[in-house]
């Protein structure tokens, strides 16, 4: 692993260090947690909202009735993000 942070997602405010104020929250590059959020980001983005890459996200299943169709946001978010197998094949 790197030492190499990025911030989080959701952003948000944590206690500094020593009790400084508040900073944002960060993450290790190529840790669990760093591919966890850009999965969140490819997982919250339907198809066509990223201008300058329409293919990135998953298909919008909000109109769909019996919920996301599994089989296709496993395909996007794989797409998407080739390293997301280390964390599905895991949590499954």
């Amino acid at each position: 692993m790197t030492d190499i942070a990025h911030l989080s997602y959701p952003v948000r405010l944590v206690p500094g260090p020593m009790g400084a104020g508040v900073v944002f929250a960060t993450v290790e590059q190529d840790s669990d947690e760093h591919l966890t959020d850009r999965l969140h980001v490819v997982g919250r983005t339907p198809i066509g909202a990223h201008i300058d890459d329409p293919e990135f996200g998953v298909p919008d299943d909000v109109l769909r009735t019996n919920g996301a169709d599994l089989t296709a946001l496993r395909a996007a978010l794989s797409e998407s993000e080739p390293d997301a197998q280390t964390l599905t094949d895991r949590d499954v």
